[in-house]
Parts: C-alpha cells; sequence; structure tokens
C-alpha cells in the first residue's frame, strides 16, 4: 500500500534551517537603545509554514532532530533571559507548556522523636507521650 499524505516540506535539515535562521533574524530587533529577541514555537512554526504539531513531528525524525532541538533550545533561551525583564507571567506560561518547566516545593517535616524509640511500647504509651509533645 502507497503512503497516503502531503509530502514533506523540507527535504532537508540544511533547507529547513535556512527558514529558522531568517525568523530568528526577524524576531530581533532594536528598542530603547537595547536588543529585543522575542522568538516563539508557534512563531517558528508559522515562518516554515506549518502547525506546531507539524513542528513536532518533523522532531520525530532522525535527519530533522538536532535541527529542531537546536531551534527549541533558542526559543527557550530567549524565554529564560526574558524572565529578568517585569511582568513574566506569560513567559513562565510558556516555559511550563513548552518547555516542561515546573514550580517545585519542598517540605520537610520535621519527626520529634525517632520512630525506632516507639517499636516496644504499647499503643497507650505511644499516646501518652505524643500528648507530652
Amino acid at each position: 500500500m502507497a503512503k497516503v499524505g502531503r509530502p514533506p516540506k523540507y527535504k532537508t535539515p540544511e533547507a529547513m534551517q535556512e527558514v529558522i535562521d531568517q525568523y530568528f533574524d526577524s524576531v530581533r530587533f532594536e528598542r530603547d537603545d537595547s536588543m529585543t529577541y522575542r522568538p516563539t514555537m508557534a512563531g517558528l512554526a508559522k515562518a516554515l509554514g506549518m502547525s506546531r504539531r507539524a513542528l513536532v513531528d518533523y522532531a520525530h525524525k532522525d535527519e530533522f532532530l538536532l535541527t529542531i532541538k537546536k531551534a527549541r533550545q533558542e526559543v527557550e533561551q530567549a524565554l529564560e533571559e526574558a524572565l529578568y525583564l517585569p511582568g513574566v507571567a506569560g513567559v513562565i506560561f510558556n516555559l511550563k507548556n513548552n518547555f516542561g518547566w515546573k514550580d517545585q516545593k519542598e517540605v520537610t517535616a520535621k519527626v520529634s522523636h525517632d520512630i525506632a524509640d516507639f517499636s516496644h511500647l504499647t499503643d497507650d504509651e505511644i499516646r501518652q507521650r505524643i500528648k507530652k509533645d
């Protein structure tokens, strides 16, 4: 049975890289005497003429894996650098949803007695010790 579907838009990683480079160049602009850089995955996909889903699918093709990985790293780096600017809620949302970032909380529990101390006690004795603390 013959393959069904649209032929690939990019036949080589080099052809795709050329468009990626053009996209990254296009999102650099000067503002307030400093360089501003705002690449996005959706913008990259649009520049490549495909959906974000299609871009993800290209990353599963061995010959395009490194090309897409480098482009994703470029976008992630720009977003991470934007965390130093005020009003970063959208940047945080993007990093969590597109790059697997997450909030982590460390929880520490303080135990007043070593559990091994209770091994020889009856239930009533344990309750009395807990009440004392």
